[in-house]
């Protein structure tokens, strides 16, 4: 499981490339966020996570800043989706 997690990891992270934002996995005293860095649009994720709890927490920010930002995703990117977090997503 940790080796296709890590392969969902990668795909997730070109998505949030592909809208704009920077995903970076730094050690601290926090969960998870995003921000806006030096111009830079960075979602920041606790680097001690497990694989699984980083695809969660980017599913979990990805669903609505879609539906705020109003992004139509490549198909690839939408199977990829659907792959990783079901047919409802």
């Amino acid at each position: 499981m940790e080796k296709k997690a890590i392969v969902h990891l990668k795909k997730l992270e070109r998505i949030f490339l592909s809208i704009g934002y920077a995903v970076r996995y730094e050690k601290g005293n926090f969960t998870a966020g995003s921000c806006l860095l030096k111009g830079e649009k960075v979602i920041v994720i606790n680097k001690h996570f497990t694989p699984e709890g980083k695809i969660s927490y980017l599913g979990d920010v990805l669903r609505p800043m879609l539906k705020q930002m109003n992004i139509q995703l490549e198909a690839e990117d939408k199977l990829t989706l659907q792959e990783i977090f079901g047919e409802n997503y």
